[in-house]
């Protein structure tokens, strides 16, 4: 037994005077020209930093703080978009005349169903993933309709560059059936 543990100690004497000498850096040949190890050790270190994205300081001393407030340019562009997606998705596709076309009623379910298409995006794009809804409309105009204004949102908010909560927020909670009815389909 008691050759076992002297055994024991002289093996964990050498596994750290192992661990020693691996960690001292000195190479077993000493003298060695290590300029070209050195240089590429440097040359990874260099590129790690290349390749790193930007601490959180740095990027809130170059980037431009986010907007949250919509401008006149921003609702505008935002109302132009819809009405794009409406006539090429919708008017267009089903042949119908855009002076007879109406938005659905202030008490149709299908503005449920758009609200519910706006938090499955604001899920997406802010939470980390979709919440666990099931969005269901049964096909009628009037989800066409809100499909296409969906869209017209979706490429609206991806093209106007501002990526937080806030701004996304603020659009939405100005978006009311009266609002919609203020954006005219049918004119060019």
């Amino acid at each position: 037994m008691m050759k076992k543990r002297i055994f024991c100690l002289f093996l964990v004497f050498v596994m750290v005077t192992a661990m020693a000498e691996a960690c001292s850096g000195k190479d077993e040949t000493e003298g060695a020209d290590n300029s070209n190890t050195e240089s590429t050790v440097e040359e990874e270190d260099e590129q790690e930093d290349a390749n790193r994205p930007p601490d959180e300081e740095e990027v809130t001393e170059t980037a431009e703080p986010e907007r949250q407030a919509l401008t006149e340019e921003d609702v505008e562009a935002l109302k132009a978009s819809i009405k794009n997606a409406v006539i090429e998705e919708y008017i267009k596709p089903n042949g119908i005349d855009p002076a007879s076309f109406s938005w659905p009623g202030d008490g149709s379910d299908v503005w449920l169903y758009f609200d519910q298409l706006k938090m499955l995006y604001s899920g997406e794009k802010f939470m980390g993933g979709a919440p666990d809804v099931e969005v269901t409309f049964t096909d009628s105009p009037e989800k066409s309709i809100m499909d296409a204004t969906y869209n017209g949102f979706v490429k609206w908010h991806e093209s106007s560059g501002v990526n937080n909560y806030k701004f996304f927020e603020n659009a939405i909670s100005m978006m009311s059936v009266e609002w919609f009815n203020s954006i005219d389909i049918t004119t060019e």
